[in-house]
């Protein structure tokens, strides 16, 4: 672009010392110089300096052509009605947000009633997996179901190594997505790191079309050969179920069940993330039920309570939040027992986490070596009236050392028993070394 300018034009130009622009005339041009090929006269600063081309303006100098975007990566015109839904609940960190999950709410409903849908088949070493999505009946808003089927395509492809894709559907749909996935696409870094993903670099990623949804592989999954010991999970209403089992050569030898559920209690229920213990008091201010328990520890006892919800519903929170309070007094000392005394649902509950099976069973077990006694467990009672609990009490240590004023008082007659005695010691002397010299 040197070409455009001559000597003496006038333009702005940037001072490397501020780096604003200032006006400026050109004084040469050299275009050898690829870095720095045109060298301005700053009027205000009288100061002259090479610069490039990048730091000057001039009307004269053409603008460069922008890039152009991958094929199929910008959002068609016609579609951001459908893909572009903002939320209600603004976000500040990430103003003006579309969910992907609205706009495809949105789309399946505008396109319930179509008769028309693009179909496809990924192949992937583990099996075959295929989905559809409707069509759009109008042609020009057919971009649209071929840009969210493109995106969802993508999506399912980074999930798993695939090696191939098989479109079913619209020709016009299927031939966008073809273009999509070859050299100069959207997606194009995706189709070239898959075979390098699968450890096939010679093999290309394909995109095939077919005509009738038969010709499309079913979808499958493979069953993988087990060579080694593995654990599979399965999950049944509440309970968790957890397989061991060895295999060699793809034939089970060894195959064990074991029962994999949560500890009682370690759930915690929805309530109970809401309700802080600030604002579970102001929640319970006006309820007159009341959990009390003791924690008997080697120095004495501790005493507290809690209101309780009324409800049956709600109680799950109170029994939930008094176990954990439990759980930190007890960190906190080593206790021996605790007894509880209030609604017998919360009782039974707090007595089942803090046994054998419990949320806080970890915490139980080692209670008893800290405190010495590991023939004496931890136990939990249940009382039902308030006179039963033991009365809240800390039994004082014996000391060996008095406290800090008693020692001070006591170090000071010791002192001013001292210097007593020094004072009688030296006045004997005295005496005798007196008389001795009158005798003398």
């Amino acid at each position: 672009m040197v070409e455009y300018l001559k000597v003496g034009m006038r333009l702005d130009a940037v001072y490397k010392d501020d780096g604003k622009y200032h006006r400026a005339t050109i004084a040469g041009i050299n275009p050898k110089k690829k870095k720095a090929p045109v060298k301005v006269h700053y009027i205000a600063k009288k100061a002259d300096a090479w610069v490039s081309l990048d730091m000057i303006k001039f009307k004269a100098l053409p603008k460069e052509p922008e890039s152009e975007a991958p094929f199929g990566a910008t959002i068609p015109i016609m579609a951001r009605k459908y893909l572009l839904v903002k939320a209600k609940v603004y976000a500040r960190l990430d103003p003006g947000i579309c969910p992907f999950f609205l706009a495809e709410e949105k789309y399946l409903a505008a396109s319930k009633e179509s008769t028309e849908k693009i179909t496809w088949a990924i192949a992937h070493e583990g099996g075959c997996a295929r989905s559809s999505l409707p069509v759009l009946p109008d042609d020009r808003e057919s971009d649209t179901s071929a840009y969210l089927a493109g995106v969802v395509i993508q999506e399912m492809v980074s999930h798993r190594p695939a090696s191939s894709l098989i479109l079913c559907g619209p020709s016009r749909i299927c031939k966008f997505l073809e273009k999509c996935f070859s050299v100069g696409g959207a997606y194009e870094y995706a189709a070239r790191s898959l075979p390098i993903a699968r450890g096939t670099p010679d093999k290309p990623f394909e995109v095939n079309i077919v005509q009738d949804e038969s010709d499309l592989p079913p979808a499958f999954d493979a069953k993988e050969d087990a060579r080694r010991g593995h654990l599979a999970f399965d999950v049944g209403g509440i309970k968790t179920a957890a397989g061991k089992e060895c295999s060699k050569d793809g034939e089970c030898e060894v195959s064990k069940e074991e029962d994999a559920s949560l500890p009682f209690g370690a759930t915690m229920p929805p309530l109970a993330k809401k309700l802080l213990v600030d604002a579970y008091l102001k929640a319970t201010k006006e309820c007159t039920k009341k959990i009390q328990w003791a924690l008997c520890h080697e120095n004495g006892c501790l005493r507290y309570s809690l209101p309780v919800f009324p409800e049956e519903r709600e109680s799950d929170t109170s029994a939930y939040l008094v176990g954990v309070l439990i759980e930190e007094m007890i960190w906190q000392r080593r206790a021996s027992s605790l007894i509880l005394r209030g609604p017998p649902k919360i009782c039974q509950f707090l007595q089942k986490s803090y046994s054998v099976g419990g949320a806080y069973e970890y915490l139980v077990k080692p209670m008893a070596h800290a405190r010495g006694t590991p023939d004496k467990p931890f136990e939990v009672k249940i009382v039902q009236d308030e006179s039963d609990l033991p009365p809240a009490f800390d039994a004082k240590a014996p000391t060996l050392l008095t406290s800090p004023p008693r020692q001070k008082a006591h170090r000071k007659k010791l002192l001013a028993k001292g210097s007593l005695q020094r004072n009688r010691r030296r006045h004997v002397q005295r005496r005798s070394a007196s008389a001795g010299r009158r005798s003398a």
